[in-house]
């Protein structure tokens, strides 16, 4: 028996184990008010991240339908909240049922309420699946007319035991860099998941859509100014990013680093001696003004999708300095329109990331040539016309 055989074995034990609790949710389910939705949307979380703001994005495009949008775990903050709140879609909030391991019989009362409130929707009805545990949990309750659409942001071994046991379910599946595509394809085949099922996936390329009115005044600094804005998480390798910055102190060179996001208890104690640290920012507005006036991004990250901080630094054409993974380096060439970190270690990381600093802080011309060229790379790949075409496609609906 293979691990996909063996994991598909013990998700069969589980919905047993489970049933009483499911049929409860189910008969509650046929009372609920929530009905005649076109897309039921699961997605974990609306806090600071690039996840959220992809998301986001993607019910921009869905503007004619009518969709629930689910959020499955705690989130730290309300900072993206505003970017789910449109006319055409009802929010629910149910972290503290299907989030709380006191309860965890309460997570398996969900999963029969909303296959039931689907299964009575008199449209037929769409799910959507943002890489949620939950979803993915509830899929096998689900009517057999609901098509099932799933995004991954990155290859994770870990989350690929999550959704592995509910392949079978998913009719759609997408990703926002190939590289991740691939390494999901490469595990499938070792695990023994079936051919097919990977046959189903396709890439997202992302877009931001940024205010006209926000303009980068980045070409006026003199020096450097390095940021990062997101997450912490042990994927970022925020301690490398620290570490950069405390040594290009010690050097004395011109350059400065800021930071935003919701990991304070990641900062070192002496942040203050070596970088300007802000609390999280709102997505939207907030973010851009604070990214304006930056001339480079600095990412040291262990594995990516294809970041939305990226994106961003692109359109305002902010030199993008970041480490080979995931879809990055299909877009960053080095010392054309950005450039590539060592990531053989993590001294090689820090080490390359300080040589290309001081290489950028003295050559005033090829900073110029990176911002310009980094800019029409954005331009020619990344267009909101052609993500909603894509998403609209995905969801089979007229563009």
């Amino acid at each position: 028996m293979n691990k996909y055989q063996l994991f598909t074995a013990k998700r069969y034990a589980e919905q047993i184990i489970m049933y009483p609790f499911v049929l409860l949710g189910r008969l509650i389910g046929m009372f609920s008010a929530d009905k005649d939705f076109d897309i039921f949307f699961f997605i974990p979380i609306y806090g600071l991240g690039g996840a959220e703001y992809v998301h986001a994005k993607i019910l921009e495009a869905l503007y004619d339908q009518k969709i629930l949008v689910v959020f499955t775990k705690k989130s730290i903050d309300d900072t993206a909240l505003k970017l789910f709140q449109h006319e055409n879609v009802c929010i629910k909030d149910i972290s503290k049922w299907t989030d709380n391991k006191l309860i965890y019989w309460a997570n398996f009362i969900a999963r029969g309420y909303y296959a039931q409130v689907i299964k009575r929707n008199k449209n037929k009805s769409t799910v959507f699946i943002g890489q949620c545990n939950f979803a993915y949990k509830l899929t096998p309750h689900l009517p057999p007319q609901a098509e099932v659409l799933e995004l991954i942001h990155l290859y994770d071994e870990r989350f690929c035991n999550v959704w592995m046991p509910f392949v079978s379910f998913l009719d759609k599946r997408i990703c926002v860099a190939q590289a991740e595509i691939d390494k999901i394809v490469d595990y499938s085949e070792k695990v023994g998941i079936p051919t097919k099922y990977s046959s189903r996936f396709s890439e997202l390329r992302l877009f931001v859509d940024i205010p006209k009115e926000i303009e980068p005044i980045h070409l006026q600094n003199e020096q450097l100014k390095v940021y990062y804005a997101g997450r912490g998480t042990a994927q970022k390798r925020l301690w490398l990013h620290f570490e950069i910055a405390k040594r290009i102190k010690a050097l004395g060179l011109p350059v400065s680093f800021y930071y935003v996001g919701n990991f304070q208890d990641e900062l070192p104690q002496d942040i203050e001696s070596f970088a300007t640290f802000t609390p999280s920012l709102k997505m939207g507005k907030e973010m851009y003004e604070f990214i304006k006036n930056k001339n480079v991004l600095l990412l040291t990250s262990q594995s990516e999708g294809f970041p939305v901080a990226l994106l961003e630094a692109m359109h305002f054409g902010i030199i993008p300095i970041v480490t080979p993974v995931g879809g990055m380096p299909t877009a960053i060439k080095h010392l054309e329109n950005g450039a590539l970190l060592d990531n053989h270690s993590e001294e090689s990381v820090i080490n390359s990331a300080i040589e290309i600093l001081q290489t950028l802080s003295k050559d005033e011309a090829l900073r110029h040539k990176l911002s310009a060229n980094i800019r029409a790379t954005f331009e020619q790949d990344f267009s909101k016309n052609r993500f909603h075409a894509f998403i609209r496609n995905y969801f089979s609906l007229a563009s």
